[in-house]
Formats: structure tokens, C-alpha cells, sequence
């Protein structure tokens, strides 16, 4: 039990860290308050809600792996590198594509929620 808690206590800690360095993790954490606050202003049902749940921790779990990435290169390089540079940008990039997707899903979500509040 108490190896489990020291786990949960490191992921948590790993969390943390990600929030405090990462500029992009906070702008994601951001995002992610205003699309739960939407939510509830448009009444979501309970598969929505789910969406956009599950969308919002994909991105900011995305950010936490690229956080990582970043940092592993940068213990291994601290020299500009080709092969750095890729890794942190290809990082990076996945964690945009995954973005941009979770806002076109929001949108369709979020405008089919606002159509059925006008129809009422």
C-alpha cells in the first residue's frame, strides 16, 4: 500500500511540475476550465460531457509526455542537435495535432448544444 501511495505521490508531483514549467501546459489548463464551464452552460448530456472530458485530459496528458520528451533531451543535450531539435519538435507537434482535433470535436459538440437550447 504504501508503495502505491509513494507512486500516486510522484505522478502527482510529475503533474505538478508539468504546470509549473510548462507555459503551454497552463494555456491548456486554460482551455480546458473554459470548455468544463461551457459545458455546463450548455447543458451537455451525459455523452458529451464524456467527450469533452476525455478530450481535455488527452491534451493535457499529451502536454505532460512532451514536458517529459523535453526534458529527457535536454538532460541527454543541453547542445543544439538535429536530432534534439526533432524530438522536442515532433513532441510538440503531437500535442498540437491533438488540439486542434479536441477543438473541431468540441465545436461540432458544442454548437449541436446550442442548436437543441434554441429549439427549447
Amino acid at each position: 500500500m504504501k508503495k502505491l501511495f509513494v507512486a500516486f505521490k510522484n505522478a502527482i508531483s510529475g503533474i505538478a511540475q508539468a504546470v509549473i514549467i510548462g507555459r503551454n501546459m497552463r494555456i491548456h489548463l486554460g482551455f480546458s476550465v473554459f470548455a468544463i464551464f461551457m459545458s455546463v452552460m450548455l447543458r451537455l448530456n451525459i455523452y458529451e460531457w464524456c467527450i469533452i472530458v476525455l478530450l481535455c485530459f488527452f491534451v493535457l496528458a499529451a502536454e505532460v509526455f512532451n514536458t517529459a520528451i523535453e526534458a529527457a533531451v535536454d538532460l541527454f543535450s543541453l547542445e543544439l542537435h538535429a536530432k534534439a531539435k526533432l524530438a522536442k519538435d515532433a513532441s510538440a507537434g503531437a500535442v498540437l495535432l491533438l488540439a486542434i482535433a479536441s477543438v473541431i470535436i468540441g465545436m461540432l459538440v458544442y454548437i449541436n448544444a446550442f442548436i437543441r437550447l434554441l429549439e427549447y
